[in-house]
């Protein structure tokens, strides 16, 4: 995967390189839309199960979307399905299987890395991520031409 953006270039590429096991994983979550909404989420409480209903709605995306990216991520192993036919709910959630568990905590580390890496790229060149209009008129009046 390449985009028109040094920046994202590297990341992929500094990713591709430390983890090419990874790689393929990511690259099929990068093409799924809500793949990284979902594992982000699930990993935020991994023990937590849901229904497709509860993950849709949570996500902000339509239970196909959701369906598509659950069927790509338990393909790889990542989450798991648990049916109750009796009751005829099916519930998803994280894997507990450590190989597994522990490409989804890489992920995380790797991802909060370059968040911290941007963020102080951005606070470098005088801007926070949370910019409102008051931030932007200081900003502009304290830009680096001293006006």
């Amino acid at each position: 995967m390449e985009t028109e953006n040094p920046v994202i270039n590297k990341m992929l590429d500094e990713l591709r390189v430390e983890r090419p096991d990874l790689w393929p994983l990511v690259q099929q979550w990068l093409e799924t839309p809500p793949c990284l909404h979902l594992i982000h989420f699930l990993t935020s409480s991994p023990h937590q199960s849901l229904t497709l209903a509860d993950l849709a709605s949570d996500l902000g995306h339509s239970e196909e979307e959701v369906q598509m990216a659950l069927s790509c991520l338990m393909m790889q192993g990542i989450v798991i399905r648990l049916e109750l036919p009796e009751v005829g709910v099916t519930f998803y959630r994280l894997t507990d299987q450590e190989p597994e568990r522990e490409i989804v905590s890489y992920f995380q580390s790797w991802c909060r890395r370059w968040r911290e890496q941007l963020e102080a790229a951005n606070q470098l060149l005088g801007r926070g991520w949370h910019w409102d209009e008051k931030q932007k008129w200081v900003n502009d009046h304290n830009d680096c031409d001293g006006g």
